[in-house]
């Protein structure tokens, strides 16, 4: 049985603060799996697009790094894959600070022997070599 546990960043970074990332019996998750807005600036102004005109904001590498840590070892020795995957705006606006975030997870995972893995959703127009 697959259990989906959605929090939101509201939910989220009061409770790493706090120290209170203590999830209540999830032992049988054992992959977490996590999207990220990396940030709500874009090249484009769909008229669809949900972020509408709320500025630009970016992600914080160090508060995450932080709440993906503590959530994975608050869900135990169990958890065997972690995931991100990146949204926004345009991710590739904040190209850097993926791959800052991702270099830190990376490392966390090794010493706690997760798989990790990341991905995201692009308009692909930043893209380069």
């Amino acid at each position: 049985m697959e259990r989906i546990i959605r929090l939101e960043r509201a939910d989220v970074i009061p409770l790493v603060e706090a120290g209170k990332v203590k999830p209540r019996d999830y032992s049988e998750i054992n992959e977490l799996s996590l999207m990220v807005d990396a940030t709500t600036a874009c090249q484009l102004a769909c008229e669809y697009c949900y972020f509408g005109d709320k500025g630009c904001k970016v992600m914080d590498p160090e508060k995450l790094y932080l709440a993906i840590t503590k959530f994975s070892i608050a869900f135990g020795p169990q958890v065997k894959k972690l995931r991100i995957h990146y949204m926004g705006g345009e991710p590739l606006i904040a190209w850097d600070r993926m791959l800052k975030l991702n270099q830190k997870v990376r490392e966390f995972c090794e010493v706690s022997q997760i798989k990790f893995g990341w991905g995201l959703t692009s308009n692909l127009i930043a893209l380069d070599e």
